[in-house]
């Protein structure tokens, strides 16, 4: 029997500087503000693995964190006549959010492993997120002489909730004079958020409607790969492999908007299915004949998918002028990567790689009702990066 855990704490202040000039018709938006954040947290891992024979090993672990966190983010917009160069208001921001997240994660394993090498492993995974998010944004509009005028008190309360499930299944065992390994992996995600917009009028809260949604996301991704690598006479070293994943995901926002028809709010439900499967290859060759002078060129394909939170369509304001939203039909991006590498006495290594990624995620500032902006992540173009890695490593005395 085999005991483990440990447990951290960690508690941190910081503070970041936000400066935004934007011209936008004929008016002029010039905004500083300082973002404080706090957040003290418990991190911990627990587990026990039992030997039940020679060969084969049972196992359990939890782990997770416990985090307290808070967001305050005063600052202020001097709104400016862009044909007569003055300043026609100001605004006041005291931005504050206070929030928990809070996840555990639960693993059963099991791994076999005999003489003849083949090695069994098996991972089942249950994760859950919780997290609450509370933010009082009060907007204070004044006079360029600094005599306030009126106020614009908004509260954002948003709870969110993520269950995470994976099993997945690996086997290797010597095949053709080299080393062949299979598998698979299925998930399930799924997220439930619940976005409420309050309007403080008179310290009363009145729910705003229209600007109030629910959204709830489900993801189940199931891959398959292969993967076989074996040393050639001559110092040639030979991996290939391929990966095929299938992925379904459903998402929907329901809430209420204005029918500018008949003037009332109406429910609405914006759903979107989308089902996809893609393969990944990969592969590497290795000339090691001569152990000082090595070659490597690799090549791989892989996918980055969007994190839940730029899916969600709920708004973040900084202020009334403000704001960030997640899109619903943000795709993920892939990307296609080779590369080659040289390695000279051990310690002379250069690494040349070129990728080109599809579908790239960007936050353009995009406007809305004329004199407001937001920030949202879309599929914006392509990319291509190379790049020339070079290091040499050296000891000279007692210096390294």
């Amino acid at each position: 029997i085999n005991l483990f855990g440990n447990y951290n704490y960690n508690k941190n202040k910081n503070e970041s500087p936000f400066n935004l000039y934007r011209a936008q018709i004929d008016t002029t938006f010039e905004q500083h503000s300082k973002m404080f954040s706090r957040n003290e947290s418990h991190t911990f891992k627990a587990g026990m693995d039992y030997s039940l024979s020679r060969t084969s090993t049972i196992g359990v672990m939890v782990n997770g964190a416990l985090s307290d966190y808070g967001l305050r983010n005063p600052g202020r917009t001097v709104i400016t006549d862009a044909s007569v160069k003055e300043p026609v208001k100001l605004l006041d921001v005291a931005n504050t959010t206070d929030g928990k997240r809070d996840n555990a994660n639960f693993n059963l394993n099991y791994r076999y492993a005999d003489t003849a090498k083949r090695e069994l492993n098996i991972d089942a995974d249950y994760g859950l997120y919780r997290i609450t998010s509370d933010q009082f944004q009060p907007n204070y509009y004044l006079t360029p002489e600094g005599v306030p005028t009126y106020n614009a008190i908004y509260n954002m309360v948003a709870p969110t909730d993520i269950d995470i499930y994976t099993l997945k299944i690996d086997y290797e065992q010597d095949f053709l004079k080299g080393r062949l390994g299979v598998g698979g992996k299925g998930s399930i995600v799924e997220t439930k958020n619940d976005f409420r917009r309050y309007d403080v009028i008179s310290s009363a809260k009145h729910l705003d409607s229209a600007r109030s949604n629910n959204f709830n996301y489900k993801e189940n991704v199931n891959a398959l790969y292969v993967n076989y690598n074996r040393q050639f006479k001559g110092g040639i070293l030979f991996q290939a492999g391929l990966r095929m994943e299938n992925t379904h995901s459903e998402g929907r926002s329901i809430g209420r908007k204005l029918d500018e028809g008949s003037g009332v709010f109406k429910p609405y439900d914006s759903s979107f299915t989308r089902d996809y499967t893609d393969f990944f290859p990969s592969a590497s060759l290795t000339f090691n004949k001569n152990p000082m002078s090595q070659w490597t060129f690799t090549y791989s394909r892989r996918i980055d998918r969007p994190a839940y939170q730029d899916l969600n369509p709920f708004e973040f304001k900084i202020d009334e002028y403000n704001y960030m939203k997640g899109n619903t039909q943000l795709r993920p991006h892939y990307t296609n990567s080779m590369g080659m590498t040289y390695i000279y006495k051990y310690t002379l290594t250069a690494t040349l790689n070129y990728s080109h990624i599809s579908d790239v995620f960007g936050s353009p500032i995009d406007t809305i009702e004329t004199s407001k902006s937001f920030m949202m992540k879309e599929n914006l173009a392509t990319q291509d990066v190379v790049s020339l890695n070079i290091s040499y490593p050296f000891t000279y005395k007692w210096y390294t």
